[in-house]
């Protein structure tokens, strides 16, 4: 418990013999407020079927070892493991910031979609977010995104694209030369913020220009 303890891991309960079905059930209420807490270390002790088969029922999860070092080893492992595959999973859920140029000569259609080529001057564009201009609030989500004749899910900074924007006329909503940002929605703001650190320098300058951008169309209106 001391060497627990002093690694920052609170000892709800500890007890000697095999790990019960009552032991899962007693930790479940800890694992459902924060998972990474609510977990068994099993030193020395057996689990048996009961518990092992009510634990992988409620997600809890039990660290089995006859050496408790090891136990702290994996259980580290897996928090890194779990944390970073959180961290994937937002990221692919959020918008993610991004600037592009519309390139001059590179109009394909002016409606129905509007298709343009694009430079992604900073950030990741991905299919379906919606566009806008500085002043100018929303003027469309990209429908499809296209280079070389491949149709791509995302693009990123350096890479020039076609992309397809929906609802958006090219000579009134576009215009060659212009600058167009992924709108980012609210909840999408606080959902970047807990993945700071996946962002460069320039692409966190780029979330805070876009959600000023947006205050102040929000201010406009």
């Amino acid at each position: 418990m001391k060497l627990l303890q002093s690694r920052g891991i609170n000892v709800k309960k500890a007890d000697v013999g095999e790990v019960s079905r009552k032991d899962v059930l007693e930790i479940e209420s800890v694992a459902q407020k924060d998972r990474f807490k609510g977990v068994v270390f099993a030193f020395h002790a057996k689990v048996n079927g009961v518990a092992a088969s009510e634990a992988s029922k409620r997600g809890v999860k039990i660290f089995e070892n006859e050496v408790v070092y090891r136990i702290l080893e994996e259980y580290d492992e897996w928090v890194k493991q779990e944390k970073e595959s959180e961290k994937k999973q937002k990221l692919s859920e959020i918008v993610f910031p991004a600037k592009l140029k519309v390139l001059r000569g590179l109009v394909f259609r002016h409606s129905n979609p509007a298709i343009v080529g694009v430079r992604v001057e900073e950030g990741k564009v991905r299919k379906g977010v919606n566009l806008m201009k500085k002043n100018e609030g929303i003027i469309g989500p990209i429908n499809g995104i296209q280079s070389e004749g491949k149709t791509l899910e995302e693009a990123s900074k350096g890479m020039e694209v076609a992309v397809s924007i929906s609802g958006a006329v090219v000579g009134k909503d576009v215009f060659e030369g212009d600058e167009l940002y992924t709108f980012i929605p609210k909840k999408d703001f606080i959902s970047l913020e807990t993945v700071a650190d996946s962002f460069s320098d320039e692409e966190l300058e780029l979330i805070e220009a876009i959600k000023k951008m947006e205050q102040h169309e929000k201010a406009e209106a």
